[in-house]
């Protein structure tokens, strides 16, 4: 019984609701003093007790003769009732949700860890119109194929997206930005030859995601504030960049 007690206070009853109700199921059709007994209540206890369980509809009132006698309700109307608060939280959560983001300023951290779990970020930020991105090209290549690569800028592709890339100065590199699908998708410039990098770093809409190449991990962070600031400064080794075009 006392199991059935420990789920029900989970469920959303408090201790004495959930022994007023086990009492009742228990006995069937019951006076106050058969369920404050049963229950180890005292009556006037069990009298508040049944009256919010009457205003939950768990219990029903039963007269028999010139007394009240009460009843419990089907445990199915738990059920029931749960599945209504559930479909009602949903129906509002968007709203909740909206609400939380526009108060909220810590900004909000993610993690990423493995292969398939770094794919669904790259997915995710190239379906971004304006990706600005610091990277190795022939470190990244170690973990995604070409087939992989062609396939994340297709979806940027059918965003409109478009992504621009600051790359390390490698034969490698001049390479990679030459593979047909980046075409008209990406504009990229080198830096300096001395700057090796080992993490790519991507700007895109109010997050910068930052990914380690070597331990295949990555965080992003969701912030207005340092999302435009790492904006700037990738803009910035932009125009100090050499551009592709030149080379």
């Amino acid at each position: 019984m006392n199991h059935l007690k420990t789920a029900l206070e989970t469920y959303g009853l408090h201790k004495k609701q959930a022994a007023v109700y086990t009492a009742l199921l228990s006995l069937g059709i019951a006076s106050v003093a058969e369920i404050a007994k049963h229950s180890s209540l005292k009556r006037p206890t069990a009298y508040l007790i049944i009256d919010e369980l009457i205003a939950k509809h768990l219990v029903t009132q039963i007269p028999k003769g010139k007394k009240v006698c009460y009843k419990a309700e089907s445990p199915e109307l738990l059920a029931e009732d749960l599945e209504f608060r559930r479909a009602a939280l949903t129906e509002i959560l968007p709203d909740l949700n909206t609400l939380f983001k526009a108060n909220s300023t810590a900004p909000r951290i993610r993690f990423y860890e493995g292969k398939a779990s770094l794919t669904k970020l790259y997915e995710e930020i190239c379906r971004h119109k304006e990706v600005w991105s610091v990277f190795s090209p022939e470190k990244y290549r170690k973990i995604f194929s070409w087939e992989e690569s062609k396939h994340i800028y297709r979806i940027l592709d059918r965003h409109g997206g478009v992504i621009y890339d600051l790359c390390e100065d490698t034969p490698f590199t001049h390479k990679f930005i030459k593979e047909t699908y980046r075409k008209g998708l990406s504009y990229t410039r080198l830096l300096p030859k001395s700057m090796k990098i080992s993490t790519d770093i991507l700007v895109y809409g109010n997050s910068v995601a930052m990914i380690s190449l070597g331990t295949v991990v990555g965080v992003v962070i969701e912030d207005k504030s340092i999302a435009e600031s790492q904006k700037l400064f990738i803009k910035h080794l932009w125009e100090e960049a050499t551009d592709m075009a030149e080379v």
